[in-house]
């Protein structure tokens, strides 16, 4: 089965400007909202630069 830890957390590997695993433990809604934010980022980057 597929745990949510593994979609959030690929490698042990920090990505910069994405929340980290403690972020995630402390204040989970902050930290998902900033990960939110980032994919939104992320795609309307795509959609204007390809």
């Amino acid at each position: 089965m597929f745990e949510v830890e593994e979609y959030l957390f690929p490698n042990s590997d920090t990505v910069v400007g994405h929340p980290t695993h403690d972020e995630y433990i402390n204040c989970p809604a902050s930290a998902f909202l900033t990960f939110c934010v980032s994919a939104k980022d992320s795609i309307e980057y795509c959609k204007n630069n390809f």
